[in-house]
């Protein structure tokens, strides 16, 4: 019998939801942060700090609930 684990889905669904308001948080603050030359490339950066932020989130709670690992 496969084990259902919906703790895991809400920490993706987290994940998406922190990683979602960091890029439109990066979206408003960036343009007032970067050089002249660099605005450009806004939205590139917003989509790589939101995936940092999600995938370092992922990983702290990892670390701290021991999810996936044995007991």
């Amino acid at each position: 019998m496969r084990r259902k684990n919906k703790g895991r889905t809400v920490l993706i669904l987290l994940a998406f939801v922190l990683g979602f308001a960091v890029m439109l948080l990066a979206r408003i603050l960036l343009p007032a942060v970067l050089p002249e030359h660099l605005l450009a490339y806004t939205g590139l950066l917003a989509v790589l700090v939101s995936t940092v932020a999600a995938v370092a989130f992922m990983l702290i709670v990892l670390f701290i609930f021991r999810i996936g690992g044995n007991r």
